[in-house]
């Protein structure tokens, strides 16, 4: 599983196909299948999706 906070670590960018993509280090992993990616400034941001459970509202 992931460390709750990983020191920053550099990693490479590459294309695939037309995308700009990166490898996600083992210890900052995320849960599931899905996630959303947002920009602030010039940082981007990747969260989990988070499913609603049955107390969601």
């Amino acid at each position: 599983m992931a460390q709750p906070n990983p020191p920053p670590r550099r990693v490479r960018l590459f294309r695939n196909n037309r995308n700009q993509a990166i490898r996600i280090p083992v210890e900052f992993e995320l849960p599931g299948q899905d996630a959303l990616i947002h920009r602030e400034g010039d940082r981007l941001i990747i969260e989990p999706v988070r499913e609603a459970g049955l107390l969601a509202g």
